[in-house]
Protein backbone atom coordinates (compact mmCIF):
# COMPACT_ATOMS: atom_id res chain seq x y z
CA UNK A 1 0.00 0.00 0.00
CA UNK A 2 1.26 3.54 -0.88
CA UNK A 3 -0.13 6.63 -0.22
CA UNK A 4 -0.46 10.30 -2.50
CA UNK A 5 -0.10 13.27 -1.29
CA UNK A 6 -3.82 13.89 -1.45
CA UNK A 7 -4.15 10.79 1.41
CA UNK A 8 -1.84 13.08 3.16
CA UNK A 9 -4.12 16.76 2.73
CA UNK A 10 -6.85 14.01 4.69
CA UNK A 11 -4.91 12.98 7.28
CA UNK A 12 -3.95 16.46 8.01
CA UNK A 13 -7.76 17.73 7.60
CA UNK A 14 -8.89 14.79 9.57
CA UNK A 15 -6.14 15.15 12.57
CA UNK A 16 -7.16 19.19 12.05
CA UNK A 17 -3.70 19.84 11.66
CA UNK A 18 -1.97 22.75 8.97
CA UNK A 19 0.00 21.03 6.62
CA UNK A 20 1.54 23.48 4.52
CA UNK A 21 2.51 21.77 0.64
CA UNK A 22 5.91 21.94 2.05
CA UNK A 23 5.40 19.70 4.60
CA UNK A 24 3.21 17.22 3.30
CA UNK A 25 5.89 15.81 1.10
CA UNK A 26 8.40 14.83 3.91
CA UNK A 27 5.34 13.05 5.98
CA UNK A 28 4.45 11.32 2.77
CA UNK A 29 7.51 10.07 2.58
CA UNK A 30 7.65 9.15 5.99
CA UNK A 31 3.98 7.15 6.21
CA UNK A 32 5.21 5.12 3.10
CA UNK A 33 8.38 4.37 4.45
CA UNK A 34 6.22 2.00 7.68
CA UNK A 35 4.93 0.30 4.37
CA UNK A 36 7.70 -0.26 2.29
CA UNK A 37 9.63 -1.70 5.44
CA UNK A 38 7.15 -4.53 6.27
CA UNK A 39 7.05 -5.05 2.84
CA UNK A 40 10.60 -5.21 2.20
CA UNK A 41 10.61 -7.18 5.28
CA UNK A 42 8.08 -9.59 3.97
CA UNK A 43 10.21 -9.81 0.24
CA UNK A 44 13.65 -11.28 2.49
CA UNK A 45 11.61 -14.19 3.94
CA UNK A 46 11.12 -12.74 7.66
CA UNK A 47 7.64 -13.01 9.81
CA UNK A 48 5.64 -10.32 9.45
CA UNK A 49 2.61 -10.13 11.54
CA UNK A 50 0.12 -7.26 11.63
CA UNK A 51 -2.85 -6.64 13.67
CA UNK A 52 -6.22 -6.36 12.07
CA UNK A 53 -7.82 -3.32 12.10
CA UNK A 54 -10.93 -2.70 13.64
CA UNK A 55 -13.97 -2.32 10.61
CA UNK A 56 -14.47 1.57 11.73
CA UNK A 57 -10.54 2.32 10.56
CA UNK A 58 -11.92 0.67 6.89
CA UNK A 59 -12.68 4.26 5.62
CA UNK A 60 -9.25 5.95 7.11
CA UNK A 61 -5.47 5.62 6.02
CA UNK A 62 -3.71 3.30 9.33
CA UNK A 63 -0.84 1.33 9.75
CA UNK A 64 -1.69 -1.71 11.19
CA UNK A 65 0.39 -1.96 14.94
CA UNK A 66 3.32 -4.88 13.08
CA UNK A 67 5.66 -7.25 14.45
CA UNK A 68 8.42 -8.18 12.23
CA UNK A 69 10.38 -10.97 13.67
CA UNK A 70 14.39 -10.53 12.69
CA UNK A 71 15.16 -14.04 13.84
CA UNK A 72 18.68 -13.66 14.88
CA UNK A 73 21.42 -11.20 14.79
CA UNK A 74 21.72 -11.94 11.09
CA UNK A 75 18.34 -10.55 10.76
CA UNK A 76 19.79 -6.81 11.75
CA UNK A 77 21.45 -6.91 7.84
CA UNK A 78 17.74 -6.53 6.70
CA UNK A 79 17.50 -3.24 8.63
CA UNK A 80 18.05 -0.48 6.34
CA UNK A 81 16.86 2.66 8.15
CA UNK A 82 15.59 3.21 11.68
CA UNK A 83 11.58 3.34 11.74
CA UNK A 84 9.19 4.78 14.60
CA UNK A 85 5.72 4.12 14.68
CA UNK A 86 3.53 0.99 15.43
CA UNK A 87 6.47 -1.29 13.67
CA UNK A 88 8.23 -3.65 16.23
CA UNK A 89 11.44 -5.54 15.35
CA UNK A 90 12.25 -8.59 17.50
CA UNK A 91 15.53 -10.51 17.73
CA UNK A 92 16.94 -12.99 19.47
CA UNK A 93 20.34 -14.24 21.06
CA UNK A 94 22.25 -16.84 22.33
CA UNK A 95 24.06 -15.51 25.84
CA UNK A 96 27.35 -15.94 24.72
CA UNK A 97 26.24 -13.59 21.64
CA UNK A 98 25.17 -10.77 23.45
CA UNK A 99 28.29 -8.19 23.37
CA UNK A 100 28.57 -8.76 19.22
CA UNK A 101 24.90 -8.10 19.56
CA UNK A 102 25.75 -5.23 21.59
CA UNK A 103 28.06 -3.70 18.83
CA UNK A 104 26.02 -5.19 15.93
CA UNK A 105 23.12 -2.94 16.79
CA UNK A 106 24.96 0.30 17.74
CA UNK A 107 26.79 -0.33 14.46
CA UNK A 108 23.51 0.92 12.64
CA UNK A 109 23.01 4.05 13.99
CA UNK A 110 19.14 2.80 15.02
CA UNK A 111 18.09 2.21 18.53
CA UNK A 112 16.35 5.58 19.53
CA UNK A 113 13.98 3.15 22.04
CA UNK A 114 14.70 -0.84 22.47
CA UNK A 115 13.55 -3.16 25.48
CA UNK A 116 15.02 -5.73 26.99
CA UNK A 117 12.72 -9.03 27.84
CA UNK A 118 15.09 -11.05 30.82
CA UNK A 119 15.08 -12.14 34.04
CA UNK A 120 18.61 -12.07 34.67
CA UNK A 121 19.93 -8.35 36.09
CA UNK A 122 23.68 -9.38 34.89
CA UNK A 123 21.87 -9.29 30.96
CA UNK A 124 20.18 -5.56 31.84
CA UNK A 125 23.46 -4.46 33.39
CA UNK A 126 25.74 -5.67 29.98
CA UNK A 127 22.99 -3.69 27.39
CA UNK A 128 22.53 -0.71 29.31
Amino acid sequence: MALTLADVSRIAHLARLELSSADAAPMLEQLNGFFGIVEQMRAVGLKVVEMPLPPACARGTFVAPTLVDLGDIRGLAHLTREVFGPVLHVLRWKRDELPKLITAINATGYGLTHGIHTRIDETVAAIL
